[in-house]
């Protein structure tokens, strides 16, 4: 699956600003097991992705954002090419 440069580097410097404290978006010590914090790092990058919660300013410097290519990138017709190109390069080259 696609991860946004924007969403995912926001998310990565709030990690090491705050490791291991309540603040940390992906940190296992405060949330109750694995699949909890998934869920809740997979929330946070959505809405730090989709810009509905406010993020400080530290965070999003020199940090980009291609709209165009995200929208491309997480689209179903992206996930088709993929398929499709995989599809077939294995049957050029793997059954060969």
């Amino acid at each position: 699956s696609y991860l946004s440069a924007y969403g995912y580097g926001i998310m990565h410097r709030m990690h090491h600003a705050y490791t291991d404290t309540e603040k940390d978006p992906h940190s296992p010590s405060h949330d109750d097991n694995v699949f909890a914090m998934m869920w809740k790092t997979k929330t946070i990058y959505q809405d730090i992705n989709t810009q509905r919660i406010a993020v400080d300013d530290r965070f999003t410097k020199n940090v980009p954002q291609w709209k165009a290519f995200d929208a491309f990138a997480s689209s179903r017709w992206s996930r088709v090419l993929w398929i499709g190109l995989y599809i077939l390069f294995f049957a050029l080259f793997v059954t060969a």
